[in-house]
């Protein structure tokens, strides 16, 4: 009978672990920024989970018609843990002399890390 309550309560304990999950992220996008050469915005995104978990958070960019050479977004070092919720700040800055196109940034967030491409150069 003790057996059988131990991998009962294990059987629990893993199924609670696989279904963490992200509930929700607002706003998800940023949408219809327009920023100007050496202007940065910021912006706060707030992130809430079922528990108490290591968020990974990733974005894209769409609506830019120009390269994105000359702008950068920063936020907390991923993963960000967060106890139910948590309010993260998002830095938006575009360098001198480079004035991005009108563009929406849309966020991702995953208890479980994206693969990475990794690319190798053989000789």
């Amino acid at each position: 009978m003790k057996k059988q309550i131990c991998i009962l309560a294990l059987a629990v304990l893993l199924v609670s672990f696989a279904s963490a999950e992200v509930i929700k992220i607002s706003p998800e996008s940023l949408g219809s920024l327009d920023m100007y050469s050496g202007e940065s915005i910021t912006q706060n995104i707030t992130i809430e989970t079922d528990g108490n978990y290591e968020v990974y958070l990733t974005h894209n960019i769409t609506g830019n018609s120009f390269d994105m050479i000359g702008f950068d977004i920063n936020y907390s070092e991923s993963p960000i843990f967060v106890e139910k919720k948590k309010i993260i700040e998002i830095i938006i800055s575009a360098k001198q002399n480079y004035k991005p196109d009108n563009f929406t940034i849309n966020f991702q967030a995953s208890t479980e890390k994206a693969e990475e491409d990794i690319e190798k150069e053989f000789n």
